[in-house]
């Protein structure tokens, strides 16, 4: 088993990670940056589903259109995510791209 020093070292590890990494503040302000982007991606595509690739359309005929977002989104990458939702939702500068 383990030794008291070695113990109480993980403890205060423990203990660390919750307060500083697992459940920080800035943690939680990412989080609620996530949930946003995600609802807009959401809504978009139930407002848009002619932007959904062709396969996720096809299955609106099968499923409800709100199950056939959501799966579409839960496929995407974290990258393509942040992508998406700038192409659809940050403004364009005209003239400088």
């Amino acid at each position: 088993g383990y030794t008291e020093e070695v113990a109480k070292a993980a403890d205060e590890l423990r203990t660390f990670m919750f307060e500083r990494v697992y459940f920080s503040e800035e943690k939680r302000k990412e989080e609620e940056k996530v949930d946003i982007m995600l609802r807009y991606l959401f809504d978009w595509y139930i407002k848009n589903p002619a932007d959904l690739p062709e396969f996720y359309q096809k299955l609106m005929e099968s499923y409800r259109k709100e199950t056939v977002v959501a799966d579409y989104i839960s496929t995407m990458t974290d990258s393509f995510a942040l992508d998406t939702f700038r192409s659809l939702f940050e403004p364009k500068m005209r003239g400088y791209y």
